[in-house]
C-alpha cells in the first residue's frame, strides 16, 4: 500500500473536446455496480479515460492517486467513475502523482484499453479489471508483420491473455498493401506482448470499409483460407520491436 494520502487531491478533469454536435449524457449505472482496477506494481497514479463506445462524444479523463488498495490489490473508484455498457475505458498506470495536476506524473508503468463491460459484468457489485489485462506501455511500439496466404483480402487478429483470465479482443484488418515478400504490417494496431496469445484468420473476401453503414458490418466476408495456431511472441521479438510471422504458420481450415 502506498503511503501517499491523496484523498483531498482526486478531482475530475474534462480533457477532450466535443467531437459531436450531440450532447453526451452522463447516466449512472442503474444497478449500482462500481469499478475496481487491480493496479500494477509501482503504480502511484491511474489515469482513467472513458468515451462512448459507439459513436462520437466526449472523452473524459481523470487522474486518481492510488493511496489505498484492497487485499487483492484492487483500487476502488466508488462513485467517481460510471460503469456502463455504452462506454469504453482506458487506464494508464504511472509511477508518480502530482497534487492538483490534471495528469499523472512519472513514467508509464503499463496500460489497458478498449475495456467495455458486459451486461453480466454489471450484475455484480464490482466490475473488476484484472492486472493481467494490462499491456506494456511500449507494446504498441512493437511492429507485427504477417506473411499472408495468397488470395488474402482480410485478416482477423484474435488475442487474449495467456493466463486465460481476461477478455478476448478481435481486430479486423483489410489487406490493402503488402511488402515485396508478401508481409502485411499492422502499423501498431495490435499490442504485442509476451503474456498474450495470438491467432490469425485469413479470408478471401472483404467488405469495403468506405461503404460500411453499420459498425456490426466491420468483419471479414468470404471463406477462411488459412488459420494459425496460437502464437506467442518471444522476449527477443519484443526487444527488437519486430515480430515477423511467416506464411508457414497458416494451415488450411479442414
Amino acid at each position: 500500500m502506498n503511503s501517499i494520502n491523496c484523498s483531498k487531491y482526486n478531482r475530475n478533469y474534462w480533457l477532450a473536446i466535443l467531437l459531436s454536435p450531440f450532447i453526451f449524457l452522463y447516466i449512472s449505472n442503474v444497478d449500482g455496480t462500481q469499478l475496481a482496477v487491480q493496479v500494477p506494481n509501482g503504480t502511484k497514479c491511474l489515469f482513467a479515460e472513458y468515451v462512448p463506445a459507439y459513436g462520437l462524444g466526449y472523452i473524459t479523463g481523470n487522474p486518481f492517486c492510488i493511496d489505498s488498495v484492497d487485499p487483492e490489490g484492487y483500487y476502488h473508484f466508488s462513485d467517481a467513475l460510471p460503469a456502463q455498457t455504452n462506454l469504453s475505458y482506458k487506464f494508464i498506470a504511472y509511477s508518480d502523482y502530482t497534487p492538483n495536476s490534471p495528469v499523472c506524473s512519472g513514467s508509464c508503468v503499463s496500460i489497458v484499453k478498449d475495456m467495455i463491460p458486459t451486461d453480466k459484468d454489471l450484475t455484480d457489485v464490482l466490475w473488476k479489471i484484472d492486472v493481467t489485462l494490462f499491456n506494456y506501455c511500449n507494446s504498441y511500439d512493437v511492429q507485427l508483420a504477417l506473411q499472408v496466404p495468397s488470395g488474402t483480402r482480410c485478416l482477423q487478429a484474435v488475442f487474449y491473455p495467456a493466463s486465460g483470465i481476461g477478455y478476448t479482443i478481435t481486430k479486423t484488418l483489410y489487406i490493402d498493401l503488402l511488402d515485396g515478400q508478401g508481409y502485411f504490417y499492422f502499423c501498431n494496431m495490435v499490442p504485442i506482448q509476451t503474456n498474450y496469445k495470438y491467432k490469425f484468420y485469413a479470408f478471401n473476401g472483404v467488405v469495403n470499409p468506405e461503404n460500411i453503414t453499420n459498425p456490426t458490418d466491420d468483419f471479414c466476408y468470404g471463406d477462411v483460407i488459412g488459420v494459425t495456431k496460437e502464437l506467442v511472441p518471444t522476449d527477443n521479438d519484443v526487444a527488437n520491436r519486430l515480430w515477423k510471422i511467416d506464411q508457414f504458420n497458416f494451415k488450411s481450415r479442414p
